[in-house]
């Protein structure tokens, strides 16, 4: 008979103290735990609503015609959107408190930042009559103002198409999204030349008189496509501002390609040593023009296939709002000097007094920028004996193709000038536009499809609209890229 283990009962007395003494200490620890994870989801609700709120009080800093009405719909938003995120009672919580504050956080930067605090329910933590914990959160973004010109295409085209007034609403649309006396904002349109027509202030919507929104609505489709001057006057527009921290931005409008072109010409006359025109023109007589000097102007051609006119030679100055039906045809609108010139008479007959096109397009501040690039060829001809071209090369007046192809590449240099300032440029092609057009826009936009994409630049983004019903959405989709990148 086994004998009982000495200190048997002593062993199990001893465990029992030690397993009571073990639960009293573990189970607070979990309900700690369970409480703590508890408390962990709500701060991670907390913060998501006031990071919610932030963003889209820093959105909303564009409501409103002053600084005042800004603020307050910024406020506004923020408490729906964490409404919305976090309601009254949710998770169990109460005494839930909220404050939004906008404040100038640097040059031309506003910060929203909301706050928020609730009592959240505890569990196990109540055996130490702690019913409830604290908890808070803060949200934070910034609404970076912007600096925007608007480079608009107000070809003929544009009428015949009826895409004159889709493209006024659209453009309305996009000025609404900006901050009155905070974003700066310009107007420049384009046909056979520019025309700035609303210089870039703050009070792009509030202006007495002619603001943005009265100049769009006063916009009249008509003339050639004269894209690159009015690209390069909005980017000295916006390096006239000098503030390269801003977000300096460009959104370029335009339905179908560049044909047009600013030069300052030589007319073609016996001192020059012309007898007869160069072939392959069809006229045997050299200029007739009374004023023989060079004629600085814009000429255009056709856009259809086939064709082979240039003509001119009109007013680098553009007419005055509202732009008269085909100005360019009309005598009042041609350059000074014209008369007894073969296209006073016949515009197509631009080639008859002009010797060559000038190896480089003149920008408007005198700026020559080279027709060649990636687009070609350009056809030359030779000139008479004794007749030096300037960069030894004469280019047609007369070949549709080179003025067409020699205008692609003066736009493509201009643009990337503008990005390397750095400028973000936006662009927009509207219609049948093809896809060299495409090729075109993607290039000046430096968007990511592009054959010329460079990271090291702005990356923008080319936009097409297949037709007029979808302008509204495409400009809307660029005031929320622009809206997106000034967070």
């Amino acid at each position: 008979m086994r004998g009982a283990r000495p200190g048997g009962r002593r062993d199990r007395g001893i465990a029992i103290i030690v397993t009571a003494l073990f639960l009293l200490v573990v189970i607070p620890m979990l309900g700690l735990s369970v409480d703590a994870s508890y408390l962990y989801v709500v701060k991670a609700k907390l913060s998501t609503a006031c990071d919610a709120a932030a963003l889209a009080a820093a959105r909303s800093l564009s409501v409103g015609l002053t600084m005042a009405e800004q603020e307050a719909s910024a406020a506004a938003r923020a408490r729906a959107f964490f409404d919305a995120n976090f309601p009254d009672g949710y998770l169990g919580s109460a005494n839930r408190r909220i404050t939004v504050e906008v404040a100038e956080t640097g040059y031309r930067t506003r910060t929203v930042t909301v706050s928020a605090t609730v009592d959240a329910p505890t569990f196990f933590m109540r055996i130490m009559n702690q019913n409830s914990t604290t908890v808070s959160a803060l949200g934070k973004a910034s609404r970076r103002d912007v600096n925007v010109m608007l480079v608009l295409d107000r070809s003929g085209s544009l009428d015949q198409a009826g895409a004159c007034e889709p493209l006024k609403a659209a453009a309305r649309g996009f000025v609404d999204q900006f901050a009155a006396d905070r974003d700066r904002l310009g107007l420049i349109t384009f046909g056979g030349t520019y025309r700035v027509d609303f210089e870039p202030a703050m009070d792009f919507k509030t202006r007495s008189g002619s603001n943005m929104v009265t100049m769009l609505n006063a916009l009249n489709c008509t003339g050639g496509t004269n894209s690159a001057q009015a690209l390069y006057a909005a980017q000295k527009r916006l390096e006239a501002l000098n503030e390269p921290g801003a977000l300096n931005v460009i959104l370029f409008f335009t339905d179908g390609q560049p044909n047009t072109l600013t030069f300052d010409m030589r007319v073609r006359t016996a001192a020059l040593g012309y007898s007869a025109a160069p072939s392959p023109y069809y006229s045997n007589s050299r200029s007739a023009c009374s004023d023989t000097s060079n004629k600085v102007g814009w000429i255009w051609t056709t856009a259809e296939s086939g064709s082979t006119t240039v003509s001119g030679i009109m007013k680098r100055d553009a007419p005055p709002i509202p732009v008269p039906e085909n100005f360019e045809t009309q005598s009042s609108y041609l350059v000074t000097g014209s008369s007894n010139c073969a296209y006073a008479s016949t515009r197509s007959y631009a080639y008859r007094d002009i010797a060559w096109m000038p190896p480089e397009a003149l920008m408007p501040d005198g700026t020559k920028v080279p027709i060649t690039g990636y687009l070609g060829p350009l056809q030359t001809y030779t000139p008479p004996s004794g007749v030096t071209c300037r960069d030894s090369t004469c280019y047609s007046m007369q070949h549709r193709d080179t003025l067409i192809r020699a205008a692609h590449n003066v736009l493509d240099r201009v643009a990337a000038t503008a990005r390397s300032y750095p400028t973000l440029i936006y662009s927009i092609g509207l219609g049948n536009v093809g896809p060299e057009q495409d090729r075109l826009l993607r290039r000046v936009s430096n968007d990511p499809d592009s054959e010329i994409y460079n990271p090291n630049q702005p990356t923008g983004l080319y936009v097409y609209a297949p037709d007029a019903t979808q302008l509204n959405s495409a400009f809307s989709r660029i005031a929320g890229e622009i809206l997106r990148l000034a967070r």
